[in-house]
C-alpha cells in the first residue's frame, strides 16, 4: 500500500500557496461605465447624472467565441484543426436604470429611440448623429480599473420602460433598460497580475 502522505502530486494545495495576500477576488458590484461620445442629435443629461441611475449592465456571455476552421477529411482521415478566428462582430450590452420623478430616464431614452425612427413621421436622423461610444470598466476592491472594453459605433437595439397602471402602489421606472449594439473590442487589461 502506498503511503498517501509523500504523494508529491498535490502538495500545491496548502494554505500558504493558496492564501498569500497577493491576489484579490473581483466582486460583481465593481464596475464603471461611461458614455465617451454621446450622440450628437439626442437630449443628453450628461454622465454624472445618468451614472447615478444605472443599477446593472449585462455584456454577452459569447462575446469572444473562437470559431475554428473545419477540418477537411482526406481519404476517410480528418486533418488536424487550424487555428480559428474570433470576429469582430455587434455585441449588444443592457444597461438597466432606476428613474424618479423628474423622468430624465424617460425622456432620454424615448427621444433617442424616437430620433432613430418617429413612431408618426417614420423618420429618422442619420445613423451619424445617432451612434454613440461607450467604455466598461471591471474594478478591484480599491475600484481601481483592472480591465476595460470599449463598445464603438453603438446605437439602440431596444429598450424597456414599464409603464404600470393599476391598484398596487408599486414604483413606477426601476425597470428601464436600453440595450446597445456595436462593435464590442477586445478587453485591455489595465493592471499587472501579482505573480
Amino acid at each position: 500500500m502506498s503511503d498517501l502522505s509523500n504523494n508529491d502530486m498535490l502538495n500545491y494545495l496548502s494554505y500558504t500557496n493558496m492564501i498569500d495576500g497577493t491576489r484579490e477576488l473581483l466582486t460583481s458590484d465593481k464596475w464603471d461605465w461611461e458614455i465617451l461620445e454621446p450622440p450628437s442629435a439626442v437630449y443628453y443629461p450628461g454622465m454624472d447624472f445618468i451614472k447615478r441611475r444605472v443599477s446593472e449592465i449585462t455584456f454577452p456571455a459569447d462575446a469572444f467565441n473562437h470559431t475554428a476552421i473545419d477540418t477537411p477529411t482526406i481519404r476517410g482521415f480528418q486533418v488536424p484543426a487550424q487555428p480559428g478566428q474570433i470576429p469582430l462582430k455587434n455585441q449588444s450590452v443592457t444597461i438597466k436604470f432606476v428613474d424618479y420623478e423628474d423622468q430624465t430616464m424617460y425622456v432620454w431614452l424615448t427621444d433617442w429611440a424616437f430620433k432613430c425612427c418617429d413612431p408618426i413621421t417614420q423618420k429618422s436622423y442619420r445613423a451619424s448623429d445617432l451612434r454613440c461610444r461607450n467604455k466598461y470598466w471591471r474594478l478591484n476592491a480599491l475600484n481601481k480599473p483592472v480591465r476595460s472594453w470599449v463598445h464603438e459605433h453603438c446605437i439602440i437595439n431596444g429598450y424597456n420602460i414599464e409603464e404600470p397602471m393599476d391598484s398596487q402602489k408599486s414604483t413606477v421606472g426601476e425597470a428601464m433598460s436600453l440595450t446597445f449594439l456595436g462593435i464590442l473590442l477586445p478587453p485591455k487589461f489595465e493592471n499587472l497580475s501579482a505573480v
